[in-house]
């Protein structure tokens, strides 16, 4: 199984950026990132956030049981890039293979974006660095 955890989208949110003329002081995403944190709450994960975390947009956490993902929401302009982020203690991950959650997580998000009209052009990444290689869903075979 080959897990992408990083996907990039075009997305038909207000621009909710807000800056002081000089500078950003809240960064855009959070219509996107409370979007993904409800589409988690629907589909039965514990969630935290969103936070704003300047300069990088948005964070918030998901967890059902001992599985942990932390999950970050950036606004670039043009797109926005979603990263999921495993955070399961590795102990609990080596004596429960069923405590990470990342995987199916990765796997219900991607079909509420889909299910949604307002995402577009979803592309799920191994690295995001140039370098990286894509696919339309966060996991195959």
């Amino acid at each position: 199984m080959k897990l992408r955890p990083i996907a990039d989208f075009k997305a038909d949110f207000p621009d909710d950026q807000e800056d002081d003329g000089e500078e950003i002081v809240v960064y855009g995403g959070r219509g996107v990132a409370e979007y993904v944190a409800a589409a988690l709450q629907s589909l039965d994960y514990d969630v935290a956030g969103p936070e704003h975390a300047p300069p990088y947009g948005w964070r918030l956490a998901a967890w059902k049981g001992p599985g942990r993902v932390m999950i970050q929401v950036s606004d670039l302009g043009e797109e926005y890039v979603l990263g999921t982020y495993e955070r399961t203690p590795f102990l609990t991950r080596l004596f429960n293979r069923r405590a990470s959650i990342h995987a199916e997580l990765a796997t219900k998000l991607h079909a509420e974006l889909v299910r949604d009209g307002r995402f577009h052009n979803i592309q799920w990444w191994d690295r995001y660095d140039g370098h990286g290689t894509s696919a339309i869903q966060p996991v195959s075979d």
